[in-house]
């Protein structure tokens, strides 16, 4: 998995994510449902982008809805 930095909600300790320890270094707090819906954020951002790139308003528009903007 590659580095990231995530904010425990339940401390709020900044941790560097780079390994398969996916618990907050401070309090052990489980950190993987928040880097799970970070990739589920990402991928959507990405196929905004592409359909803003192919000019589809259409397919644009869905995924905005989906990231609730």
């Amino acid at each position: 998995m590659p580095a990231c930095s995530i904010t425990c909600p339940a401390c709020g300790k900044s941790n560097e994510i780079e390994d398969d320890n996916l618990a907050c270094r401070r309090c052990g707090a489980d950190l993987e449902p928040l880097l799970s819906l970070d990739a589920a954020a990402a991928g959507l951002r990405l196929l905004g982008a592409r359909a803003s790139a192919n000019s589809s308003l259409k397919r644009l528009l869905r995924w905005r809805s989906r990231l609730g903007s």
